[in-house]
């Protein structure tokens, strides 16, 4: 029998916590931030304030729950590439550049994503095989997002895709570990902030 002290600590369901993930709130800046810089205006700061708190809040639900699930880890960060999207509608972008956006930040996103996972790997007796595969594909997703954004005659987006490549190559000839979680999420920071400005620029 379930003593009374422990059904105490026991949650009954989903608690308030603020995210303590760096990656998520320098993925959510960077989006937020750019959007807002390229479409100014009341109705987009109002939305980026919403956008801000709604992602907090649900970050705050399910955050532990995608921490130890890969798959949730890569979908959150695909949500928030699109977390720009209602924030340049309301400052009257055209749809159609909020879509080259998304898919600007989702490459790049799933880069990071992919890339992290690689280095985690590297420190993981198990999972040190996967190591070649994830950085392969850390790579090679945003160069194919970049070759279809070039088509497409968005050459910008496609440059912020190329950071992402970047980035992922790098950390490939670096190679570091789970024990160096702290320059690589710097790095991360760093490359936001060039596709945020190669972005507000588009």
């Amino acid at each position: 029998m379930t003593s009374l002290a422990s059904r105490r600590q026991a949650p009954l369901g989903p608690t308030l916590e603020i995210p303590r993930e760096h990656g998520f709130w320098v993925m959510l800046t960077a989006v937020v931030l750019a959007a807002g810089s390229a479409y100014p205006s009341l109705g987009s700061l109002l939305t980026a304030v919403v956008v801000v708190g709604a992602g907090a809040l649900l970050a705050s639900l399910v955050h532990r729950r995608v921490r130890r699930q890969p798959r949730l880890q890569l979908a959150a960060s695909l949500v928030l590439a699109a977390a720009g999207a209602p924030i340049e509608l309301a400052g009257r972008a055209p749809w159609v550049e909020a879509v080259y956006d998304t898919v600007a930040w989702a490459a790049v996103f799933a880069a990071f994503t992919l890339s992290v996972w690689a280095c985690t790997a590297r420190s993981s007796r198990i999972r040190r095989p996967q190591v070649r595969d994830l950085t392969a594909a850390a790579i090679a997703l945003p160069l194919v997002a970049a070759v279809g954004l070039t088509l497409a005659g968005h050459r910008g987006h496609a440059l912020a895709a190329l950071l992402g490549a970047a980035a992922s190559s790098s950390f490939g000839l670096w190679r570091p570990g789970a024990k160096q979680m702290k320059p690589i999420g710097l790095t991360l920071a760093g490359v936001a902030l060039l596709v945020a400005l190669v972005l507000i620029g588009v």
